[in-house]
């Protein structure tokens, strides 16, 4: 979890891992949050060895977004298993939480932001065992015939994966290196539920049932959420909440919360969420 920008001085040092003065350190272990390892051609690594010393153990990366130049990353990054290649997903909100879903099962999405150009950059194998339905992957109309069973992806297959209301697919090389993850279509929304409000300390917080609920991430601002003191709940303009400092909050599975601030002084009670 966490966001960290880790920058060089000027001694030769890694971004993240062994000191310019020489020695033997240990290893480099990333398991979540967002982190930024910054180089130009006066630094040799992002992580793990520098220009006069080396690390002792490996690099290892289980979840996150890390933006580090792959080149600059020795020893070679693994999973503790297998190598790991970077994936550049594009077309994100910039500076905004990103949901996966689809990823490996080990894979920490914690604390993940796209950066200032809208993308995130994961660290994943050449294989990997895809548990996602396929009908969250497509915007095509539901069919009788249409298989709902698990996906699995072999060696030198595409992989595919959700991020924030999308599908997307990529390939990964045995040799690590990089990737980029091609987006596809909007997610189809199959279900969602209002489970409960709550106001606390001038917010209201509504509980989201989703399926997919990476699908609230891409498309929450086609929701509008009224208030008012009676009922019936006027549509006029008056009634609409701003959600322009709302928040979304991802819990576990297909649950979500909406956090929206209330106007100060409001002491409405009555409340209508409508989607376009």
């Amino acid at each position: 979890g966490g966001r960290v920008e880790a920058v060089a001085g000027a001694g030769g040092g890694a971004c993240i891992g062994a000191g310019g003065e020489g020695g033997a350190y240990g290893g480099v272990t990333i398991s979540g949050g967002t982190v930024v390892a910054p180089t130009d051609e006066t630094l040799t690594h992002a992580i793990g060895n520098s220009w006069s010393a080396t690390c002792e153990g490996p690099v290892t990366i289980t979840g996150g977004s890390i933006n580090a130049n792959p080149d600059h990353v020795d020893p070679a990054p693994s999973n503790g298993t297998a190598r790991v290649a970077r994936v550049v997903v594009d077309g994100l909100t910039p500076r905004a939480a990103v949901a996966f879903d689809g990823l490996p099962d080990y894979y920490g999405t914690a604390g993940i932001y796209a950066d200032a150009d809208g993308k995130a950059y994961l660290w994943l194998p050449e294989d990997w065992t895809t548990l996602v339905t396929p009908k969250l992957l497509s915007a095509a109309p539901k069919s009788k015939t249409a298989g709902f069973g698990l996906r699995t992806s072999g060696a030198g297959t595409a992989h595919k994966f959700a991020a924030n209301g999308y599908s997307y697919t990529v390939e990964i090389s045995s040799d690590g290196g990089g990737a980029t993850a091609e987006k596809g279509d909007a997610l189809q929304l199959d279900r969602l539920v209002i489970r409960d409000f709550a106001i606390e300390d001038g917010w209201l917080y509504i509980g989201v049932t989703a399926n997919p609920a990476t699908w609230l991430y891409g498309f929450a601002d086609m929701l509008r959420v009224r208030s008012s003191e009676s009922l019936p709940i006027p549509a006029s303009g008056d009634s609409l909440l701003d959600l322009s400092r709302a928040e979304l909050l991802l819990e576990d599975g297909e649950n979500a919360t909406i956090a929206v601030p209330l106007p100060d002084g409001s002491s409405s009670r009555f409340f209508k969420v409508e989607s376009e």
